[in-house]
């Protein structure tokens, strides 16, 4: 399934100004917090343009509607998606097929391209709700096929956002998409990671998680582990309660290896705030031996993520 929304431009326009005046804040709402957790979205309507290049409804003035908003907060927010939310369009040759067409499933007359297009890389749609068909968790679309004259029909669930009662469940499956994807820790910055608030990361560890070193076998144990800590951490005062909360496997070096200077100088690292500072506790969670040394704040509620890779050099195994 693919980590994008897709706008359903068919849901559009409204009915009337009043009604559009009524229900465009909810999708303003919608589109902010997917954004706030680095969901793209894309269109599929072949009309190249921002936010306000929408027809949301007959005699409805967009520009009117952002002065008339009360509400500053969401004022700002409509102002925030306008200048840094983009939604490029879909390049055509990927949708459009003169020998395709793809309907609303309870209405033929209905074109729905967008939709069809977020069947076809398995991606969730948002509409505007407008009327009713629109107003479901599920639409069903039929892609018409004509095959040298002959027609064939199927028919696709599209799984569709419509409210802010469904946003928070589409947002987290969104993002374990978008995390699924190796490029995600190609992303991952030193601190203000969207994901992991709580998370630091020393420019070892980012060039480590950005190397040949990961496998996809150790990738979705690193999301899972980074995502572990960057929870835990919150409601834990000391490494037992660390431990015990995110169910991790964590331990500190042996005495021996903390007393030879050899061994133990590897376990310095560059702390983006502190400076060369010592990790020793380490989750062995990994497979092949591999370790992820960390250094946690308890006062703070931060961990710093200072190594991932192969476990470093012990007196027992030099």
């Amino acid at each position: 399934m693919s980590g994008t929304i897709i706008i359903n431009d068919a849901s559009l326009p409204f009915s009337n100004a009043q009604d559009c005046n009524e229900n465009l804040e909810v999708f303003f709402k919608i589109v902010s917090l997917a954004t706030e957790k680095k969901i793209e979205f894309h269109r599929a309507d072949d009309i190249e343009g921002n936010w306000n290049a929408y027809i949301y409804a007959n005699g409805f003035e967009f520009g009117k509607w952002i002065n008339e908003i009360q509400d500053m907060d969401f004022k700002l927010l409509v102002k925030t998606v306008i200048a840094n939310v983009k939604s490029p369009l879909v390049s055509p040759e990927i949708y459009n097929q003169d020998n395709i067409i793809y309907s609303l499933a309870s209405d033929e007359n209905i074109e729905v391209k967008a939709l069809g297009y977020a069947s076809t890389i398995r991606a969730k749609s948002v509409s505007f709700s407008s009327y009713r068909h629109w107003k479901s968790s599920i639409i069903s679309i039929l892609k018409t096929c004509d095959e040298l004259g002959e027609l064939t029909q199927e028919n696709f669930d599209v799984s569709n956002i419509y409210s802010l009662d469904q946003i928070e469940g589409h947002i987290q499956e969104l993002t374990e998409i978008n995390q699924s994807n190796k490029g995600y820790l190609i992303s991952l910055e030193q601190m203000g990671n969207e994901d992991f608030p709580n998370l630091k990361f020393c420019l070892t560890a980012l060039k480590n998680l950005r190397s040949s070193v990961v496998t996809s076998q150790d990738y979705t144990v690193i999301v899972d582990v980074l995502n572990r800590l960057n929870n835990s951490i919150v409601n834990s005062g000391d490494e037992e309660e660390l431990k015990r909360i995110s169910g991790l496997d964590i331990s500190k070096e042996s005495r021996e290896t903390m007393q030879c200077k050899k061994h133990s100088r590897k376990r310095y690292f560059i702390h983006p705030e502190l400076g060369k500072v010592l990790f020793e506790s380490h989750i062995k969670n990994f497979s092949n031996g591999k370790r992820m040394h960390i250094l946690a704040d308890y006062k703070e509620k931060t961990i710093a993520i200072g190594f991932f890779g192969l476990h470093l050099s012990t007196v027992n195994f030099p």
